[in-house]
């Protein structure tokens, strides 16, 4: 019976030149070796005496069935050539890029780890303390309109000297009455903290 033979080659010229894109089955999985050429790592695969190569590159967008944007990947030669390039969405890993991704890989940890701690210190900061508000009266005791989420966070920004964003607070549902009423205010995705809007009637 006919065996199935695997190769496997890095070439010291650009080892994707008058290479033939076409894969022929094989009955091994494909397995590939390559080398450093022009500062990006690329490579080839021979099966069946067919060569298939590829090359690592930084998506600048999210493409489907690749990855998202700013991630390394790996794809065909002739996927990066005639799509990923040329319609910029991606570019070629070469030294350069590898180090601008470097650096804004570890800038993006440096400002996660900020957040993370100024969320943290905002939370020891207001964690069960409560938030004055005051509003008119209408009939029955009800309020002309409601007490919003906006009105809350200006109330926490001047009583307490700390910014928190409207849209992490989370009512309990629609203020239109005096009263004590407990808000959770999300300020990281692992830090929450709760706060107590007490609304009383604004003096004449």
């Amino acid at each position: 019976s006919s065996t199935t033979t695997l190769q496997m080659r890095a070439n010291p010229v650009c080892p994707r030149r008058a290479v033939p894109n076409k894969r022929k089955s094989a009955s091994l999985s494909p397995l590939y070796v390559g080398e450093e050429f022009n500062g990006a790592f690329e490579g080839c695969i021979t099966i069946d005496q067919t060569e298939e190569c590829f090359m690592k590159v930084i998506l600048l967008q999210d493409v489907k069935g690749s990855g998202k944007k700013g991630e390394l990947v790996d794809v065909s030669d002739g996927y990066a050539r005639n799509f990923l390039l040329p319609r910029k969405l991606a570019k070629e890993a070469n030294a350069q890029a590898m180090n601008e991704l470097k650096n804004a890989e570890e800038a993006k940890e440096f400002r996660r780890k900020a957040e993370l701690e100024t969320a943290r210190k905002t939370a020891q900061i207001i964690e069960g303390k409560s938030v004055k508000l005051t509003a008119t009266a209408g009939q029955g005791g009800k309020l002309f309109g409601s007490v919003t989420a906006k009105e809350i966070a200006e109330a926490i920004k001047k009583q307490f000297g700390v910014d928190v964003d409207k849209r992490k607070i989370e009512l309990p549902g629609d203020i239109k009455a005096f009263g004590t009423y407990e808000c959770e205010v999300r300020l990281h995705q692992s830090v929450t903290a709760k706060v107590y809007a007490v609304v009383g009637e604004k003096a004449e």
